[in-house]
């Protein structure tokens, strides 16, 4: 049974009424209508600005459309960005028990900006990618902000 027919045995409960088949047709002729006037849902990418040290030429810098993140595709990016920065990739991706310099984390937050600008990702294909906790990739998007607790009233 489809989403239209279900449709219709709805409204013909709702209002306790049985249609017969010219209004049946009547009713999947307005849906079909109101289903064409709906505009399509299009998800477009925001020229990103000297992301790695260049410049589009300025016919580039129009919209286009986002892609499904893929790990080969964040892999050529990290590449291109630890090349450009003179680090080493395998510093920026691998996660060792000790702490990660600055300069990495500079970049790696640098790295997750521009990867919610040209991708369709989230925060855990990040931490996939980087193999840490996705609160971490936050951290990398947001910063740290600290919330203070509410102090307790005393009656």
């Amino acid at each position: 049974m489809t989403a239209e027919n279900r449709l219709i045995r709805k409204l013909e409960t709702f209002l306790d009424q049985e249609f017969n088949n010219f209004v049946k047709n009547r009713v999947l002729g307005y849906i079909k209508e109101y289903r064409d006037e709906i505009p399509p849902i299009i998800v477009r990418k925001e020229y990103i600005k000297n992301i790695f040290g260049t410049e589009e030429p300025p016919e580039q810098k129009r919209k286009s459309y986002k892609v499904l993140v893929r790990r080969e595709e964040l892999m050529s990016d990290a590449v291109e960005l630890c090349n450009i920065h003179n680090i080493d990739i395998n510093e920026f991706i691998d996660r060792s028990h000790k702490r990660t310099t600055t300069k990495i984390t500079e970049l790696r937050k640098i790295f997750c900006k521009m990867a919610y600008e040209k991708y369709i990702c989230n925060n855990d294909a990040l931490a996939k990618f980087f193999n840490i906790h996705h609160s971490t990739i936050s951290y990398y998007l947001h910063g740290k902000r600290y919330i203070p607790k509410i102090q307790k009233i005393k009656l």
